[in-house]
């Protein structure tokens, strides 16, 4: 599992599916580093996978995990009755000593464009009690 700050300025980006993409390529890239330094003689990895999603809003911003539960109920009362777009990113690093960089990378994103129905309130409430919408962008999964 990564241990890399998904905190990179969504604003360096060009789209919210290169952002994704980007975060994807950073987390495999940091496993792929600790697992190079690690003196517990493991063997090196062939590759490292890496994967983000985010949520794009109709206005362009981007969503990842909601912080709480105010937080989840913005972004799923923004997200009812409309499409936007959800990006997937992905970041394979293959470690390879011999190049002057370390390792070759190879990254790709895929966009989904999902439609909410409209909710009633109560609804987004006794979803967010579950607990479900803190561990996924944009607070949902389908």
């Amino acid at each position: 599992m990564s241990k890399f700050d998904e905190d990179l300025d969504k604003s360096q980006f060009p789209s919210a599916a290169d952002y994704a993409k980007a975060t994807a390529t950073h987390k495999a890239l940091e496993v792929a580093l600790r697992l190079e330094k690690a003196e517990d003689g493991a063997k090196r990895p062939f590759m490292v996978l890496g994967s983000d999603t985010v949520v794009e809003a109709p206005d362009g911003t981007i969503m990842e995990k909601p912080a709480d539960e105010e937080a989840a109920m913005r972004m799923l009362l923004s997200l009812q009755g409309v499409t936007h777009q959800v990006h997937s990113g992905v970041g394979i690093v293959f470690p390879d000593p011999a190049r002057t960089d370390g390792a070759l990378v190879k990254s790709f994103s895929e966009t989904t464009r999902v439609t909410f129905a409209p909710l009633q309130e109560a609804e987004i409430r006794a979803y967010i009690k579950t607990g479900e919408p803190f561990d996924k962008a944009g607070g949902y999964g389908a």
